[in-house]
């Protein structure tokens, strides 16, 4: 089984006559699409309901089985041969893009008709057993060139896509696997024991993401009628994009406190960014 050879697709941005935002925006979205064998799924990268590309998969007689993707009209994939990139690879006016069908990987056998056997002859393709790795995409919104990457793990006959994302700004690289500026909050210990009018503290730390700036206010909250209360110092930090921060939770139990685990929720919330992270309390 052979690749079929789409048509090089040159990506021109006029940028100058573009009225270009101050700074790029990136729209990403989680997900968790299992592709079987002899089905498609047609992604539409920016949900305006224009099929973008199309992620198939084939299975016939004797296991000969590919996976492979068809981009829309005047839209491509990186690399003759779909390139399987790897996280942080640049996706952009400088690589080079296909129309056309591309084959991501496939296994081919040869049937014996006379012995009604099946032999092993190749398989191939970059994306053959490969996880978590990322498809390059060039497509067009409006007439304007986009760039933005669909991340997949990949069989010879099935795929899971888990993520794609795009650049709104036409013209303007993405490196793959490039999400929006975000933040995470964990905490540790993650839980602790104690008797009824004890008190315990977890250190909660909060990591830029993708060069997350800003100020993340901090709250907590316990279940009710229980004689627990809590809070976090500071009540907020700030992150400027590299560094880590960290605050302070504190648990406090009453002499009224039933035995019990709960489960106190710390929360950080910056604009319309609200994560969340849970300390398990056990009372006994």
């Amino acid at each position: 089984m052979k690749s079929v050879k789409g048509t090089c697709i040159a990506a021109i941005a006029f940028v100058a006559a573009l009225a270009i935002p101050a700074e790029a925006k990136i729209v990403y979205h989680k997900a968790n699409i299992n592709i079987q064998p002899n089905s498609s799924y047609n992604l539409d990268l920016n949900h305006d309901g224009v099929n973008d590309f199309t992620i198939s998969t084939r299975l016939f007689l004797c296991n000969n089985a590919s996976t492979f993707e068809t981009p829309g009209s005047g839209n491509g994939v990186e690399g003759n041969l779909p390139a399987a990139l790897n996280y942080g690879d640049q996706i952009g006016p400088s690589q080079t893009f296909y129309g056309g069908t591309g084959v991501m990987a496939f296994v081919e056998f040869r049937i014996d008709t006379h012995h009604f056997k099946c032999y092993f002859v190749t398989e191939g393709g970059n994306w053959l057993d490969v996880s978590g790795r990322y498809l390059g995409l060039m497509f067009q919104i409006n007439g304007e060139i986009h760039y933005g990457w669909a991340q997949l793990s990949v069989g010879a006959s099935t795929a899971t896509l888990t993520g794609y994302a795009y650049e709104t700004i036409p013209g303007t690289p993405i490196n793959a696997g490039e999400i929006p500026p975000d933040f995470k909050i964990t905490t540790s210990p993650t839980s602790a024991i104690v008797s009824p009018g004890q008190s315990t503290t977890s250190t909660l730390s909060l990591a830029p993401v993708f060069g997350f700036g800003g100020t993340v206010a901090l709250t907590c909250a316990v279940p009710s009628g229980k004689g627990l209360s809590c809070e976090v110092s500071p009540s907020s930090v700030t992150l400027n994009g590299m560094n880590s921060a960290t605050a302070t939770l504190s648990i406090n139990t009453s002499s009224s406190t039933p035995a019990g685990t709960y489960k106190i929720n710390a929360r950080g919330t910056s604009g319309t960014l609200t994560h969340w992270t849970t300390f398990t309390l056990t009372v006994q």
